[in-house]
């Protein structure tokens, strides 16, 4: 009995703690909770400049963040068939992930990954997870009016991350 419960509670710890892997990325828990999908053989190099925050130098409009770089991008995906507007009501019920592009002082995006709440899986395939990541990579945040900071002060050399989810309402589908 000993040796069941034991045997038991090796297989529960490997599946809760265990990186899965698929042809593209690799899915392992994120530190403050729920799962980080990363791509796989891909390193985030951008990390080694150093994270600053943006100070919107007096911005009252709507930052165009919003439509150039998370509508625009997955729009194009629907306009190219890669995701049909069937498809497209199926996610709006299980997607549940959020897109995060990290970028650099030129705006563009250089790394992506992305995450799940804990407990939650999302109906995304891995043939269209990575056609997301590809996606993304290399958009351009517009940055013309912001400032970078960190802890010493501003900064020139940096990168900065985001976190959204997919804009459902602003596509066209």
């Amino acid at each position: 009995m000993k040796l069941q419960l034991f045997i038991l509670f090796i297989a529960l710890n490997s599946i809760l703690f265990a990186q899965t892997e698929t042809e593209h990325f690799i899915f392992q828990p994120a530190k403050g909770g729920g799962t980080l999908i990363t791509p796989k053989e891909k390193t985030n190099e951008i990390l080694k400049k150093g994270e600053a925050t943006l100070d919107w130098l007096g911005y009252d409009k709507e930052i165009p963040w919003h439509k150039d770089v998370y509508v625009k991008p997955f729009q194009e995906m629907i306009n190219q068939h890669i995701f049909s507007s069937t498809r497209m009501k199926e996610l709006e019920k299980n997607a549940n992930i959020r897109i995060c592009p990290y970028f650099d002082e030129s705006g563009i995006i250089k790394y992506v990954e992305f995450w799940l709440p804990t407990n939650v899986t999302t109906s995304l395939t891995d043939k269209e997870l990575y056609a997301i990541y590809q996606a993304y990579m290399g958009i351009k945040y517009d940055i013309s009016f912001c400032k970078a900071y960190n802890d010493k002060g501003i900064v020139t050399q940096f990168y900065c991350s985001d976190f959204f989810e997919i804009p459902f309402e602003d596509l066209k589908y």
